[in-house]
């Protein structure tokens, strides 16, 4: 029997697919959007105690009283301006869930990934899935059907409500591959 050659294809294999091609068209323009809406590095802020509105155009704003931080002896104080946006739960099914958003400077990004148990302990990294599945109660642990209800009538955790959303649903619905 005469043996034919496969035929290779000349087409190259897609970086990503169509699919994430469109979410990372998206992701750009709210990246964009969000960078501008919040010019000051966020981690920055909140070590310092600070809000967005406290700080003037040029990125400073004013110590009073006693700083923590040590910044008693200065007046003013110069916040990093934002460059990046940093995902707090990861860049899968939440790349465009702007409530996982924080925008950062590239010093603040680093200083989140080089030293994680801390930013997990301050909110800076986070997983709902992870969240969800940590704070159930033990009667739950072995039934995934009960694991979807709990996380549909919103549990919550540390006194703060979690997220119920239909995405985070479907995730577990996929993970422990129950019904829809």
């Amino acid at each position: 029997m005469k043996r034919t050659p496969l035929k290779r294809s000349t087409k190259p294999i897609r970086r990503c697919s169509i699919k994430r091609a469109r979410e990372l068209r998206e992701y750009r323009v709210k990246a964009h959007a969000y960078l501008l809406a919040h010019p000051w590095c966020q981690v920055s802020l909140a070590e310092h105690g600070v809000v967005e509105s406290e700080v003037d155009k040029r990125g400073y704003f004013e110590v009073r009283g006693n700083n923590p931080y040590g910044d008693a002896g200065k007046r003013f104080v110069k916040v990093p301006a934002s460059c990046e946006i940093h995902h707090r739960a990861g860049r899968g099914i939440w790349l465009n869930d702007e409530r996982w958003f924080m925008a950062v400077s590239r010093e603040a990004h680093t200083r989140i990934h080089m030293e994680p148990a801390r930013a997990r302990s301050l909110g800076y990294l986070c997983s709902p899935i992870t969240i969800h599945t940590a704070s159930l109660p033990n009667k739950f642990s072995g039934c995934p059907s009960k694991l979807a209800e709990t996380i549909a009538t919103g549990l919550t955790v540390s006194g703060q409500p979690c997220l119920t959303t239909p995405v985070l649903l479907l995730e577990c619905k996929r993970q422990w591959r129950l019904p829809s």
